[in-house]
Order: C-alpha cells, then sequence, then structure tokens
C-alpha cells in the first residue's frame, strides 16, 4: 500500500498484524489502490485534523528523500501537532527540511502558485491544502448571495487542486490532501471532485475519535478508523468495514 494517502496517515498494515481485525483491514489494503490519489478531509481543525494531515508530510517524507512535501496553510503553526504511533516522526532533521511551508492569504495567492507548481523541475511528492475555508474571500466580489458565491469560490479552488494533483500524480504518482471544515451543502458539493474523503468526529471527548473513510467511487462501502489521544501521541486501534445497502 507504498504511497496510498491513507498509509501516509495511519500505520495500516501494522494495524493487520496487531489484531484481529484481520479481514475488514485486508480488505482496505486491497481497495485502497482504487483511491491513493487524492483525499478530501472534512473536520474542525481542534479534532487532530491539522496533526493527521501533518503527519502525512512526514511520513511522505521519510518514503521519498529525494523529493520535496508542499504544506499549504495561512499562517504559521502555534503549536507542534501530536503525532501517530508506529508512523515516522521528525527526529531526524532532513524531514523537516524537505516539507516546504507555503503561506498564501487570498485565493488569487494560491491559484497563482497553484498554476506554477508544474514548472518545477523537481515535482513533490505530496501536497497539502490544511484548510480551504482559509481561502475563502467573502467580501471580494459584491453580491447579496454570499452563501452561494463561497459554494463557487470552494469549487474553483477544488478544482484548481484537483488538477494540479492529477497531472503530478500523472507525471510522478504524487499524492495529495484537502482539509476543510466546511459542512453541509458546500462539502457535498466539493467531496466529488476528489477520489476519496473522509470526516472525522468525536467518540468521547479529548481521548477517543474516528474517522469515517469513503471511496467517490464507491459510496456503499465504507470504513472507520478509530484512534485514541495519549497525549504523547495519537493511536490507531480499530478499523471495521461497513457495506451500507
Amino acid at each position: 500500500m507504498q504511497n496510498s494517502v491513507l498509509s501516509l496517515i495511519f500505520p495500516i498494515q501494522s494495524l493487520e498484524k496487531l489484531t484481529d481485525q484481520n479481514n475488514d483491514v485486508s480488505r482496505l489494503i486491497s481497495k485502497e489502490s482504487n483511491f491513493r490519489k487524492n483525499l478530501l478531509f472534512f473536520g474542525d481543525n481542534s479534532l487532530f485534523k491539522t496533526s493527521l494531515i501533518f503527519q502525512s508530510c512526514l511520513s511522505s517524507a521519510n518514503a521519498y528523500p529525494t523529493k520535496e512535501v508542499i504544506y499549504i496553510r495561512k499562517e504559521d503553526f502555534k503549536s507542534i501537532p501530536l503525532f501517530v504511533h508506529n508512523m515516522p516522526k521528525p527526529s531526524n532533521e532532513n524531514l523537516l527540511k524537505q516539507i516546504k511551508f507555503k503561506y498564501f492569504q487570498t485565493t488569487d495567492q494560491l491559484i497563482e502558485y497553484l498554476a506554477d507548481v508544474h514548472l518545477n523541475q523537481k515535482t513533490p511528492s505530496h501536497i497539502v491544502v490544511e484548510d480551504l475555508v482559509d481561502f475563502l474571500d467573502i467580501h471580494k466580489h459584491e453580491q447579496v448571495d454570499i452563501e452561494l458565491d463561497c459554494i463557487r469560490q470552494n469549487l474553483l479552488i477544488g478544482s484548481h487542486i484537483k488538477s494540479v494533483l492529477d497531472y503530478l500524480n500523472t507525471v510522478s504518482n504524487c499524492t495529495g490532501i484537502v482539509g476543510t471544515r466546511q459542512k453541509c451543502e458546500e462539502a457535498n458539493r466539493l467531496k466529488y471532485l476528489f477520489d476519496s474523503y473522509c470526516s472525522i468526529n468525536t467518540i468521547d471527548k479529548d481521548i477517543l475519535y474516528e474517522i469515517v473513510y469513503k471511496n467517490c467511487l464507491d459510496e456503499n462501502l465504507e470504513y472507520t478508523l478509530k484512534f485514541e489521544n495519549r497525549d504523547s501521541d495519537l493511536c490507531l486501534y480499530n478499523i471495521r468495514e461497513d457495506k451500507l445497502k
């Protein structure tokens, strides 16, 4: 499952050896290639979304030491994210040096950067946009229907990112994650641009959490991954497969 988006976040194959959930985990591993290119990640930033996305960058940097990882966000980190148990950690300074942080304030800055990514001599192994909401500009156009304008901006930014990811995946097998804290209609429209999507939810406040993970090509099948906050790190402990119909 090398270069799979999900395996950049969690140690899926390690869990198969450590638990009795072998059937579900094995099926996840066998199906992972169907949605390996990119992932839309729903969830509030307070639910460790940032930590899991940052972990994907460390893992990709570890797997491809000669390539860069691009991390796009609006401002610098205010605190150090937690890491995932049994996954690469920044003990090696070279991992952090491979992650190139890009800070943009507006939609135009983001789109301009994405338009030139393919011109770089070295293609990245992984691209992350932490939260699309940060780049929405509700005052850019004087429109009465602000909600409709946000949906249009969402789809515009999302389609630009998806085009870049598709191209880079074709030429260099690059993966990508796009985060968003949006919900409802805006999120439902956006998710169909991507190969797969997931949402993070609280089971037991500050301790237990779950991620519901779906392939956009087969929404009748979903996986629930449960993990716990152990203060020192985040630990995956269960995967369940559910057939919705």
